[in-house]
């Protein structure tokens, strides 16, 4: 396994690809592999353009500026259509906190839990 697994959600305002981070950090030292498993994905036939990403946080208690990269090239890969967008879900403590620190929130969309869905 990855640092990274993708699987399809089914919320009430519509379908998801789910990608969970399955790592703790968000960091240099996962960066670029998480990147390189996202490409891989993206650039695969089973990437599902026509539906949101949902970044799955839950596991993350540690983001740095790697990890915010990621972040903001997801969202310029929706800028330029190649998905119809991607939302972070369930950051907790210190990732929250620098989220909001970054501004990331004004570019990316995030929610705390599923009903938001």
């Amino acid at each position: 396994m990855g640092y990274s697994e993708f699987k399809s959600y089914e919320g009430k305002k519509g379908n998801y690809n789910m990608v969970n981070i399955n790592c703790e950090k968000m960091d240099a030292n996962v960066g670029p592999a998480l990147k390189s498993e996202f490409n891989s994905y993206f650039n695969s036939d089973a990437c599902n353009k026509e539906s949101k990403y949902l970044l799955n946080l839950e596991k993350v208690t540690y983001i740095d500026s790697s990890g915010l990269s990621l972040i903001l090239l997801l969202s310029r890969l929706d800028r330029q259509s190649r998905y119809k967008g991607v939302i972070l879900w369930d950051p907790k403590g210190s990732v929250t906190k620098e989220l909001m620190r970054t501004g990331i929130p004004n570019v990316v969309e995030y929610v705390q839990n599923f009903d938001e869905l």
